[in-house]
């Protein structure tokens, strides 16, 4: 039997959508980042995006696997984000000097 996690979709569909744009600073993403919480049995939480525009996520436990998938990401030329219980890292981050 497949586990159900739980959420909140029956509340998120009552919301109406518009075309406005919601405003984000970076309060609010800090507050995200202070919330984040991996669970336990995790080492990394990877999300990846591809050259063709597509997402692809994958949780690990185990760092041989993560290693592996984020050299594949690389080859490709993918962009990617590290999330572990210590930090968040990008490679799409770039900063001019």
């Amino acid at each position: 039997m497949k586990k159900v996690y739980p959420n909140r979709i029956r509340e998120l569909n009552k919301w109406k959508a518009t075309d406005k744009l919601t405003p984000v600073g970076i309060d609010d993403g800090l507050y995200a980042a202070d919330n984040w919480r991996l669970p336990l049995g995790y080492m990394c939480v990877i999300r990846a995006e591809l050259p063709n525009g597509k997402v692809k996520e994958r949780s690990y436990r185990l760092q041989k696997a993560a290693n592996k998938f984020m050299l594949d990401l690389i080859a490709n030329g993918a962009d990617f984000h590290l999330m572990t219980h210590e930090f968040v890292k990008s490679t799409a981050w770039h900063y001019d000097d």
